[in-house]
């Protein structure tokens, strides 16, 4: 059996303080805009609704980059940036998080030992 080759990008470390997992996935040009990355673990406690509102201002803001439509495409994506940050408050500073945590997120925390 052949083994599949590395990629040659630096490591990406999960954003959340203590956890050791990573990625070496993303080029170094995106780096340089400051990546920030979730492992699938705790990508897994960001609530259903953040994502799915997420993924539809994606959609929406390259609907508009196709019909070149930049100054639509840019509100969206700045919906986007916002709900990225309201993710990775919740992880970063968790007693500033003004919303609360759900219960199961606040208990998977809890056992990390995170909060």
């Amino acid at each position: 059996m052949k083994r599949r080759k590395r990629s040659g990008h630096p490591r990406v470390n999960c954003l959340v303080p203590g956890c050791r997992r990573g990625t070496t996935t993303v080029p170094p040009e995106d780096q340089r805009r400051g990546v920030q990355y979730l492992c699938g673990t705790h990508w897994r406690q960001v609530p259903r609704s953040l994502k799915n509102r997420m993924a539809k201002y994606r959609r929406r803001a390259r609907a508009a980059e196709r019909r070149h439509d930049y100054e639509t495409a840019n509100r969206w994506h700045d919906l986007d940036v916002a709900i990225w940050k309201r993710i990775t408050d919740q992880f970063l500073e968790p007693e500033q998080f003004s919303g609360g945590f759900p219960p199961a997120l606040r208990a998977e925390l809890e056992r990390d030992g995170l909060i």
